[in-house]
């Protein structure tokens, strides 16, 4: 089953689009640089993958309230290289249709 948004809900999605050259969010709680945004379907939630290793999840509620925002949920167990000791990087990330799924 699709998710679902009001009218009301779809329309105030619908109409919002950053001004260009204005700074919408920051993502501070990274310590590398952000590789990708995955999107919701729904537009509640959207996750970011970076080269620190770890990937958040992030509810767009409060996102035009304030520019430092907090992630809800961190992924960061991804492996180490044995060598050198580094994180490797998260480059990609993808939102499941239909689902609150990120993959």
């Amino acid at each position: 089953t699709p998710l679902a948004l009001d009218a009301a809900e779809s329309a105030r999605r619908a109409e919002w689009r950053p001004k260009a050259g204005v700074v919408v969010a920051t993502l501070r709680e990274h310590q590398g640089a952000v590789a990708r945004l995955a999107i919701a379907q729904d537009q509640s939630f959207f996750a970011s993958a970076a080269h620190d290793g770890t990937a958040r999840v992030w509810v767009t509620r409060g996102l035009d309230r304030t520019v430092c925002h907090r992630s809800v949920c961190c992924y960061a167990a991804q492996r180490r290289d044995p060598a050198t000791g580094d994180v490797a990087p998260l480059t990609d990330a993808c939102a499941v249709d239909n689902s609150r799924s990120i993959a």
